[in-house]
């Protein structure tokens, strides 16, 4: 008879546990809690991450460089720019058990993509050349320069996203709660279902 329970109980967690595993799978929105966690720093990102039943995922995130907006005293649309658009893919792995969840991200598995300030998106001094700057070396020098810096600053702050990243999504057997409309980790809802 105790034998029994025993197999009973054990049968019941497993299921649990499975339909735990299963219940995550699928693509899910992520939430601000979620791009907080990450601490980037870049509060207007927005995304989705995809669970799958193989035990990966794969998260989409994004800020586009211009915002429309309607002028509540004009009635016209207006577009107010973000200072950089900003695009970042995450591929790595999923484990659920017994009620916990554990990720692991390495740094092959992060693409991301910072957009240069204006300086480097204009022109390329290197490409296009100016007509008044053919005998002006000096003129010509600065905005190499300038397209310079703003390529380097937008590499400096792609690595710094990816090493935020790295931090923020190796987690080890955080408590994992799933509804039918949300995904908590921890104490915060980190996915909601994708309409």
């Amino acid at each position: 008879m105790n034998r029994r329970i025993i197999v009973m109980v054990m049968l019941t967690i497993t299921i649990i546990t499975t339909a735990n595993a299963q219940s995550v799978v699928g693509k899910w929105q992520c939430t601000k809690e979620f791009i907080e966690s990450l601490g980037l720093g870049y509060w207007n990102l927005e995304g989705y991450c995809k669970f799958k039943k193989n035990g990966t995922f794969k998260a989409k995130l994004h800020r586009k460089q211009v915002v429309k907006r309607k002028n509540n005293k004009t009635g016209k649309i207006e577009r107010k720019f973000n200072t950089r658009a900003i695009s970042i893919s995450i591929a790595g792995a999923y484990d659920v058990k017994e009620g916990q969840m554990s990720t692991t991200v390495t740094e092959k598995g992060i693409s991301c993509y910072v957009e240069p300030d204006e300086y480097a998106t204009k022109e390329n001094p290197y490409i296009d050349e100016r007509s008044e700057e053919t005998w002006n070396m000096r003129a010509q020098s600065r905005r190499e320069i300038a397209y310079d810096n703003a390529i380097n600053m937008a590499d400096r702050i792609s690595n710094e996203i990816k090493k935020n990243i790295l931090q923020g999504l190796n987690v080890q057997q955080q408590p994992i709660m799933i509804t039918e409309s949300a995904v908590a980790i921890g104490e915060k809802t980190y996915f909601s279902k994708c309409h």
